[in-house]
């Protein structure tokens, strides 16, 4: 499916530029989703840098946290306390516990 955006002659003009300079064979539609990825990895480094920035000591329990989640849960370690009606989630917790 596709649709018609309307933008200034300026911005067809800057658009056009940039994907004739740095994305050659690309599509309009796919540069489009390039820039939009990059706007959100740099939004999520910098709430993370400002996360770690202004709690220290929340940044550290989030690595500890993602370090534990990195390993995987281990059968010696209890599962996160959560409650689902999801079947699979349901068998998966039975089958560590």
């Amino acid at each position: 499916m596709t649709t018609t955006i309307r933008v200034t002659t300026a911005t067809r003009d800057r658009l056009t530029r940039l994907i004739t300079e740095q994305h050659p064979g690309k599509t309009v539609d796919e540069v489009l989703g390039l820039l939009l990825d990059e706007n959100w990895r740099a939004r999520a480094i910098a709430d993370a840098d400002r996360f770690r920035e202004e709690d220290p000591q929340g940044w550290q329990e989030y690595l500890r946290d993602a370090d534990h989640m990195d390993r995987g849960w281990s059968r010696d370690l209890p599962l996160p306390e959560y409650k689902s009606d999801d079947p699979e989630w349901v068998a998966a917790t039975k089958d560590a516990a």
